[in-house]
């Protein structure tokens, strides 16, 4: 089916870098263009400062709010599930805020294997768009990590971007070399519990670390995967 796409495609477009390595062995003989066109975010930004104190304080009261956003299938639980213990055992003034599909019953099988902590744990479940996005922006951090790293395939961590959120996320063999250099998010290498809880407490002690992350965050989705990129690169390619 790969060849057969191929061979009727005159251009490729890749939500990733990386797939071209996979695609280009099954790639007719003729020249066949290959581009990165990311996937922007989902989640159109609200900017209600009101509506997301008012979550804030819902979930955390006087505490930091830590936030994941996804639908918690695959690998992605199991690596939550060694993540946020670690976190609220080091962080005492630390609630959880889960969003997405899949959410409640992740927290349900959460908190049955840590009912110490079912007061700090929280699901949202399925939000619409206003209100996911003010829960998002709710958020102090969050922590989005990938068994193949972050990429721009993540519509996930590209939320939380365009959000501007100090975020926590994993590296790995399908990640570009521009997260490791936009200082708009912090990383851990992909399996690193610890060090990924590290980096995660690190921005939780340091309020200016996490103030200039957000906005550094924002400036790289703006500057790189803005829905505006994507129909430029289109125009100049059709």
């Amino acid at each position: 089916m790969t060849v057969i796409l191929l061979r009727g495609a005159h251009h490729v477009w890749l939500s990733i870098p990386g797939w071209r390595a996979y695609l280009e062995p099954y790639a007719p003989s003729r020249p066949l263009g290959f581009d990165w066109l990311p996937v922007p975010s989902s989640v159109p930004v609200r900017d209600d400062a009101a509506a997301a104190g008012s979550i804030h304080r819902q979930f955390a009261s006087d505490g930091l709010l830590v936030g994941h956003f996804g639908t918690y299938g695959g690998p992605i639980a199991p690596m939550l599930h060694q993540i946020l213990p670690a976190c609220l055992r080091a962080a005492p003034d630390v609630s959880v805020l889960l969003m997405g599909g899949g959410s409640q019953r992740f927290r349900d099988d959460f908190v049955r294997q840590f009912s110490d902590w079912q007061g700090r744990v929280h699901a949202a479940g399925y939000l619409d768009q206003s209100a996911l996005s003010n829960h998002l922006a709710a958020c102090d951090v969050l922590v989005q990590p990938y068994p193949d790293g972050v990429s721009s395939r993540r519509t996930t961590v590209m939320a939380a971007l365009a959000h501007g959120r100090p975020t926590v996320t994993t590296s790995g063999a399908l990640t570009e070399p521009l997260w490791k250099s936009s200082g708009g998010i912090a990383l851990a290498p992909a399996g690193d519990t610890e060090g990924f809880v590290r980096s995660l407490m690190r921005l939780l002690e340091d309020p200016a670390e996490r103030t200039r992350m957000g906005k550094a965050a924002r400036e790289l989705y703006r500057s790189q995967f803005d829905i505006r990129h994507i129909v430029d690169l289109l125009h100049e390619k059709i």
